[in-house]
């Protein structure tokens, strides 16, 4: 079970409530694998975000824009926080379709990269 968004127009990207209610569940269904969002209006088309969540103790510490992303939390029961993270960036497009094609194949494991194609590596500055 997963999510296919194909634009986040620029209008609802400043609605963190719409994200907030809409976006991140009370509990995180069993099997749910969160989704992508294929483009952003206003951000480079070849970035796509993948959308995943974690469950955690603390609210998110940076209730909005994260470093690369995006991050909220919301608070579903007292020590109980269900995060949504949204990281933009060249290669969630082929780990959610090869992550999707796992799931359909039954060697789906969450935490684990289903497969290295497609995927980008950035180089660190100055040793291109």
């Amino acid at each position: 079970m997963g999510m296919v968004f194909f634009e986040y127009l620029k209008k609802d990207q400043k609605k963190h409530e719409l994200l907030i209610n809409g976006l991140i569940p009370n509990q995180v269904p069993r099997g749910f694998m969160g989704g992508i969002i294929l483009q952003a209006e206003g951000l480079d088309r070849i970035l796509t975000s993948k959308i995943e969540y974690a469950v955690g103790n603390e609210s998110s510490k940076y209730g909005g824009i994260a470093p690369d992303g995006w991050s909220q939390s919301k608070e579903v029961e007292p020590g109980k926080h269900v995060f949504c993270l949204l990281n933009w960036n060249r290669s969630s497009f082929a780990n959610f379709a090869f992550d999707l094609i796992a799931v359909m194949n039954g060697t789906y494991r969450p935490g684990f990269v289903s497969s290295f194609h497609g995927l980008s590596f950035a180089l660190p500055p100055g040793t291109e």
